[in-house]
């Protein structure tokens, strides 16, 4: 039986190098308009002076656990740290350079209590670049007998906006440096529990160009294709080959040499032309990217140039079928 004196919500934040933005990322938890909550911040050992910003944070709320790593263990294993000692009734999980709206708390806590048979809830969010302006919006807004599937295809359910029932023992698996969450994701699929993603927007997510998604973004999509590999062992053997699974065979393959911030540019030319009915205004910023990186270093880029030229109600039905 849970102690009267355990916080509804045990929110976990995993932290490496992140000095310009854990302020923010902090004060969005304390500042919730949910307040029954613990904030367990694990410390990746980072070089940059973030532990001295939280420690700032922690001398001054008492809600705030703080765990410091001797050595650097990646985000996976400084996640579990903190899930293994929380103590609430729910997980949410948070990143370090990113921020919670200030009801992201409450409503996916009062969503929890009110279905009992969702297991995990996430939500909608919208971008941010490293200033903070806003660059569009993911809003997810699709029924739950579609959801499983879609997931299994790669649908981004963002792991940020993630809150979960405690006491299950669900963990970010260890050789997973990359694509852990969803590996989590697929493994809770296989367990039958439900998932569900809230239209909501209750989070802003920031493109940072020095993440490891944009700097090792094919390795990632190569852990990605691992996991649902073992999603299918599974669902035939009801268990599969992650005992066996060397990870060295992915983190050895050489990243083609693409920067974060011509990553980060493609993300938002691709955002444009999702969301505006402007193609002109698309075809400009496009054409200054060409400019400044060449045309084929974003090679979609030109095929939603051309679509670009087509009447409207085409481009539509494109974007619903890219989309959908």
């Amino acid at each position: 039986m849970r102690s009267k004196n355990f916080p509804q919500i045990s929110v976990v934040m995993a932290v490496y190098n992140s000095v310009n933005f854990i302020d923010e990322a902090i004060k969005s938890i304390l500042n919730q308009t949910f307040e029954d909550f613990e904030l367990i911040i694990i410390d990746d050992a980072s070089t940059d002076g973030s532990i001295s910003a939280i420690n700032h944070f922690a001398k001054r709320d008492k809600r705030i656990k703080v765990i410091k790593n001797k050595n650097n263990l990646g985000v996976a294993e400084s996640r579990n740290k903190g899930l293994k000692i929380a103590r609430g009734k729910y997980i949410a999980i948070t990143d370090s350079d990113d921020v919670c709206k200030k009801e992201r708390l409450e409503v996916e806590y009062r969503y929890l209590e009110k279905n009992t048979d969702v297991f995990l809830v996430g939500s909608s969010f919208e971008y941010i670049d490293q200033r903070g302006n806003k660059k569009g919006k993911k809003i997810i807004n699709l029924p739950q007998n579609k959801l499983d599937k879609r997931i299994l295809n790669g649908y981004e359910l963002l792991n940020a906006t993630i809150m979960f029932r405690n006491g299950f023992n669900y963990y970010y698996r260890r050789k997973f440096t990359l694509s852990e969450d969803y590996d989590l994701f697929l493994r809770l699929i296989s367990d039958k529990r439900r998932i569900s993603i809230l239209s909501k927007n209750l989070y802003e997510y920031r493109i940072n160009p020095s993440s490891l998604m944009h700097t090792q973004s094919n390795k990632q999509k190569l852990f990605a294709k691992k996991a649902r590999e073992f999603y299918n062992e599974r669902c035939y053997n009801r268990k599969d080959s992650y005992e066996s699974f060397n990870p060295s065979t992915i983190l050895s393959l050489k990243e083609k040499h693409i920067s974060g911030e011509l990553l980060v540019k493609a993300r938002e030319l691709k955002f444009l032309f999702k969301n505006t009915h402007n193609m002109h205004k698309y075809r400009k910023e496009i054409k200054r990217f060409w400019q400044e990186q060449g045309m084929f270093k974003w090679k979609k880029g030109i095929v939603y140039y051309i679509i670009s030229f087509a009447p409207q109600f085409i481009i539509s039905k494109i974007k619903r079928f890219i989309w959908k």
